[in-house]
């Protein structure tokens, strides 16, 4: 049964503007059926229908449906090697948008071998200091960060930093998140201060390049959030933050969340439990009402919001938090 490309690609526009609607159960029902659906692949198959199975894969990614996306990646890899041959310079940028929808749904060790291929097919097909090479590298090198490996993370994205250096330029986006990711790898070996005045300057870099409304600029707060020396410098960083985020993706919004966790997380470093639980409030708040929506993002917010209120343990007045937060689970595990 051959494969509607036009028709793969329509589901998954419609499962994006559902989930931009904000009606998540929705997008994932139609998601379901569309993966479902799916035939299996021919070998008749070609570029073309591997990447509108991937481009479904990245939808049901979005939409919190991790199974049914690792499946249909899976086939649009099949297809692509069949397509292509498994050293092709095109299969790396297939393999990392593999990678980037699996970091939603798996650990770092099942990610790990599909970026390492990635980056190995581009430095044979392109060279080791190819400008595509170096994107590789970061895109590996963010994923270690992202899942807190971060001693691992810095020396691929030095080298990263070092070719993307020379193929753009000093202060082109991509080598800004280099310098962030080596500026979290160092904190164990560098003074605080340092380390927030080196990302106070990515974050003027990258409001001047991509402008003060870009998610990249939050996500430099977010990281300048956990190092800035404390007082009124962090509690203006905490703000801007979250006024970022709420003009970006709402104040109720789960990103908005992650926010006030990353304070939390904070105050709680500085064995300061008192203050870490105004934010974790706000952010059960939000999270209890993503929970009534479906919202898909929800997940990471439930994950951090456990562990900080683990943490906190001893203070008398998170009992009632935890409490919420095990009815919500309870709740999800009924449905």
């Amino acid at each position: 049964m051959a494969v509607d490309v036009e028709e793969l690609r329509a589901q998954g526009e419609t499962i994006r503007r559902l989930y931009r609607d904000r009606a998540f159960s929705e997008a994932r029902r139609i998601a379901r059926e569309a993966a479902a659906g799916l035939p299996e692949p021919t070998l008749k198959e070609g570029r073309t229908e591997a990447l509108a199975r991937l481009d479904l894969a990245r939808a049901l990614g979005m939409v919190g449906e991790g199974r049914w996306a690792r499946r249909t990646l899976d086939q649009a890899l099949e297809v692509a090697e069949r397509a292509l041959g498994k050293d092709h310079p095109d299969l790396a940028g297939i393999l990392l948008a593999q990678a980037s929808v699996l970091a939603r749904v798996v650990y770092y060790p099942e990610i790990e071998p599909v970026l390492r291929r990635a980056v190995e097919i581009r430095e044979r097909a392109l060279g080791e200091d190819h400008r595509e090479t170096g994107l590789a590298l970061l895109e590996w090198a963010e994923a270690i960060d992202r899942h807190w490996h971060r001693y691992l993370a810095r020396p691929i994205a030095r080298r990263a930093e070092k070719i993307l250096k020379c193929e753009l330029s000093l202060h082109h986006p991509a080598v800004l998140r280099c310098r962030e990711i080596v500026v979290m790898a160092d904190r164990e070996t560098r003074r605080a201060e340092e380390l927030a005045a080196e990302l106070e300057e990515i974050a003027r870099e990258r409001q001047r390049i991509q402008g003060p409304e870009h998610p990249d600029l939050l996500r430099t707060l977010e990281t300048l959030l956990d190092v800035a020396p404390g007082g009124d410098r962090v509690d203006a960083v905490y703000a801007r933050a979250l006024a970022l985020s709420s003009r970006l993706f709402g104040a109720d919004s789960p990103r908005a969340a992650l926010v006030h966790l990353a304070y939390a997380e904070r105050q709680l470093r500085q064995s300061d439990a008192a203050g870490a639980l105004g934010p974790m409030r706000e952010a059960l708040d939000i999270l209890e009402a993503a929970w009534a929506s479906d919202d898909p993002e929800r997940m990471p917010v439930f994950g951090k919001l456990t562990m900080l209120l683990t943490w906190a343990d001893p203070v008398e007045d998170v009992a009632p938090l935890r409490e919420k937060l095990r009815a919500l689970k309870g709740a999800d595990a009924r449905t």
